[in-house]
């Protein structure tokens, strides 16, 4: 109770120090006005009369309530205000729960959406990886390919060459009997004569089987 009169005060002081300050130049400007009556206060005013209070008079009132000992309680805030106090602070409490729920949905809505930004970049990030991947196999592929090809062209030389036919053997030369080596001398002589066109010779009369070969 001692601090909350203690707050009170302090406000009501810095209230009446700004009107104070605010109004000086005007006070010092003006006539000087016959000093005011000094209001007595009663001991413990109604509410009517705490109600048509000035600030300066609260705070006197206050100061006179502090100076008193502790078991002396201030005059009781009448029952209409303090449950218009009462109202406004539940009203203040449920606006601070709803904000607060609003905030703690909103801090959930940013925390999953971070972490779908983190899951997009992850994704994102493997797709790439995934993309250089499959163009450094589709490079290694085609270098694949062209060895293939070249490697099936070698393989159809390889086949041609072993099934290109062997040459036919050539006939080993036969050796002659006599009488074909007779046979050939008088053919040979036979195509002389016929070339040369030797002159006839005269018979001899020696018989042709006493003449002999040459054997």
């Amino acid at each position: 109770m001692a601090t909350s009169k203690q707050n009170l005060s302090d406000l009501l002081r810095q209230e009446v120090k700004q009107d104070t300050t605010e109004k000086g130049k005007e006070a010092a400007a003006a006539k000087p006005k016959a000093a005011a009556k000094k209001v007595e206060l009663p001991t413990q005013p109604s509410a009517t009369a705490l109600s048509r209070m000035t600030k300066a008079q609260l705070l006197k009132h206050i100061e006179w309530l502090q100076s008193q000992p502790s078991e002396v309680k201030a005059a009781p805030i009448p029952d209409a205000e303090a449950e218009k106090a009462a109202a406004e602070a539940k009203k203040v409490a449920a606006k601070n729960a709803a904000l607060a729920k609003q905030v703690k949905a909103l801090e959930g809505e940013i925390a999953t959406q971070n972490k779908a930004i983190a899951t997009a970049e992850k994704t994102i990030k493997t797709l790439k990886t995934d993309s250089a991947e499959k163009t450094k196999l589709k490079k290694e592929l085609t270098k694949q390919q062209g060895l293939v090809e070249k490697l099936y062209a070698q393989v159809q030389v390889l086949e041609a060459e072993v099934n290109k036919p062997e040459p036919e053997p050539k006939p080993e030369p036969k050796e002659r009997t006599v009488d074909e080596d007779r046979a050939l001398v008088l053919a040979r002589i036979s195509s002389y004569q016929a070339n040369l066109q030797f002159p006839t010779q005269p018979a001899s009369s020696i018989p042709e089987e006493d003449i002999g070969w040459f054997d």
